[in-house]
């Protein structure tokens, strides 16, 4: 069979993805990937095949952090801009793209499986009456639709609607609706999140993260976390010998996405030297950080963190998906 997987997001959204692809595909299905192509050596590395969906030129602007003023009034009008930034490059500007790539594959009854802002792999599935599931990250996502067993489960659901209802009619409603016309569907009457949590979701992260009850109708499946991959490259010969030179170190990172890490690193840098410990600093942007930092700090691009993390004694991060 052949299965279409497209995510979108940062690497924290592709990698599990790419995990679930290698799995399906060791089951003998052929692979489709379609994402950003920011990622697109990442895919073509596994041995997948790649369509892309949206722009380099889309992810670059999604991930242009909020200005910082020191005015709270503007930092918040800067938040809400790079907030806006972030949906139509990241998630809404792929959607026809997307669309387009599974339409390209229909005849071949493929199996569509993407990220829960995959708006355009369910709509091409909802078009074309593919076999679809929905893939749920992180248990957050699935709070809208916590069962209400008290009053103030009632008012957090109500508080929640409300949120999300005043960001689709900002964001999304209009121009995705004028998407469904364009496609002779009729307009989606309800919230975004609604409509992509109505199907099977794969949950991949395990039961016991969950401390709520779904409400009915929801079809949550927990496969747990995404494994390492057993034929990885292990810790390198640089990061090995600075683990056994300054024993258990601290680890900071702010994610793959985030551009902004002056200031992030700055304060890593004064609480390490006020501890006297050792840090390991995981970003892509090395070259944005000083030339001059101190030999018990280790920068590094990436570190595979099931091997590294029980060597560490604290990991400080921005609380993504990865």
């Amino acid at each position: 069979m052949k299965v279409i997987l497209s995510s979108f997001g940062s690497y924290g959204d592709i990698s599990p993805f790419l995990w679930l692809a290698k799995i399906l595909r060791d089951e003998g299905h052929t692979i489709l990937f379609i994402c950003n192509p920011f990622f697109e050596e990442a895919v073509r590395k596994e041995g997948f095949n790649f369509k892309p969906a949206g722009t380099l030129e889309d992810y670059k602007s999604a991930t242009i952090p909020a200005t910082i003023t020191g005015n709270p009034f503007k930092d918040q009008q800067e938040q809400i801009l790079a907030s806006r930034r972030l949906f139509t490059h990241m998630f809404l500007n792929p959607v026809e793209d997307t669309f387009r790539a599974i339409e390209s594959e229909k005849n071949d009854h493929p199996l569509v499986i993407s990220h829960f802002f995959g708006y355009g792999a369910k709509l091409a599935a909802e078009k074309y009456k593919l076999p679809w599931f929905n893939v749920c990250l992180a248990p957050y996502w699935l709070r809208p639709f916590k069962k209400i067993k008290a009053f103030r489960d009632r008012l957090e659901k109500m508080r929640t609607q409300g949120t999300n209802r005043f960001i689709d009619n900002q964001l999304f409603t209009k121009p995705f609706n004028a998407l469904r016309e364009k496609y002779g569907l009729d307009s989606l009457n309800r919230l975004s999140n609604e409509w992509m949590f109505d199907s099977d979701t794969l949950c991949l992260f395990p039961e016991w993260m969950m401390d709520y009850e779904l409400e009915e109708g929801i079809k949550a499946a927990y496969i747990g976390f995404s494994a390492p991959d057993p034929q990885g490259i292990g810790l390198s010969a640089e990061v090995s010998s600075f683990l056994l030179k300054y024993g258990k170190p601290i680890v900071f990172t702010p994610g793959s996405a985030v551009t902004h890490i002056d200031r992030f690193f700055r304060e890593a840098l004064i609480t390490l030297k006020k501890m006297n410990k050792a840090g390991i600093f995981l970003t892509r942007f090395a070259h944005k950080l000083p030339d001059d930092l101190p030999d018990n700090i280790l920068v590094q691009d990436f570190v595979p963190l099931d091997l590294l993390l029980d060597k560490c004694s604290a990991l400080v991060h921005h609380g993504g998906i990865g």
